[in-house]
Order: structure tokens, then sequence, then C-alpha cells
């Protein structure tokens, strides 16, 4: 792992497997997967969806579906920080992608007393300030899954480039 100007902690994994546990396309090799270590924090949430997008650019994709996928990993880790992490403790990130299909795999340590969400997300009150984050994960990606992971929580994602299922 190295350590980039933003704070981001990164690796780059030889493996060519999907990071997620999803299927993969039919007769495609997956690229190498990218990870990145955030500290748990405000500003988290920023540099993650900077650093997947940054990738997704290089790869060639749309920047309406970049601003899907912002938001997403913006959500999974403002949840990761907010409910999944103690200070400064690490937020894993970890993306794979071609120009056809990518797949984002936020994770955290866990925080003592704190329940990982688990299963589809549960409808919110119209009149509820909170808790619309996992639903709006789960309508923006082609796919979406919370598991309890090491005592923290793991949210895997997957998009498809050019599909936007919400039909915003």
């Amino acid at each position: 792992m190295t350590v980039v100007p933003s704070g981001i902690t990164t690796r780059m994994s030889a493996e060519r497997r999907s990071p997620t546990d999803m299927p993969p396309v039919a007769g495609r090799a997956w690229p190498a997967a990218h990870a990145a270590r955030i500290p748990a924090s405000a500003g988290a949430p920023l540099r993650a969806r900077e650093w997947v997008c940054d990738h997704l650019e290089r790869a060639g994709w749309a920047q309406d579906r970049l601003d899907d996928i912002a938001l997403v990993v913006d959500e999974a880790v403002q949840n990761a920080v907010e409910h999944g992490s103690e200070h400064a403790a690490p937020v894993d990130v970890r993306i794979t992608a071609d120009g056809r299909e990518a797949r984002v795999v936020i994770s955290d340590r866990g925080r003592a007393g704190a329940e990982s969400p688990l299963g589809a997300p549960c409808p919110v009150a119209p009149s509820s300030i909170r808790g619309r984050g996992r639903w709006i994960i789960a309508a923006l990606a082609e796919e979406a899954v919370w598991e309890a992971h090491g005592g923290g929580t793991e949210v895997r994602v997957r998009f498809l480039a050019g599909e936007d299922p919400a039909g915003v």
C-alpha cells in the first residue's frame, strides 16, 4: 500500500476477478482491483467519491453515470463513517471496472453496539428527515448487497455503463 497526497492509502491487486463475489459477465476476465483505505472522518465521503470517479473516468465512463455512482459511494461511505466506524478507523473502498461494468465495495470495521443493516432497505416515512441513504443506493445501482463483515458492514454495488436503473 502507498499513501497518496489526498491522504488515502491505496493498493492495486494483481488478481483478475471480481472483488465483490457477484458473478462476472460470462466470458470476461476482470481488470485488476484497486483499493483505498480512508480514515473515517467528515471528509471521507468526498475523498472516496473522487477516488472512485477518477478510476471510472479513466475507464471511459459517461458523466451521467459518474454522478449516480458518486452519490452511491457518498451515501455508503457516509453511513460507514456515521454508523459503522469509530473516529479515524479505516473505511475500505475497492473498485474493479472496465468500460462496461463497475463493482464497488465499501466496508467498515463496525462500532461497539451498532448493528449491521442487512437485507433490503426499509421504507421511510415522508416526514422523516433521515434514513433514505440505503434506498438511494439500491435505486441507483444495478445490484446492491449489505452484509455483516468482520464485525462491521460491507456494501457491494454493481453498475453498468449507459444504464440508469432509477430511470433518471
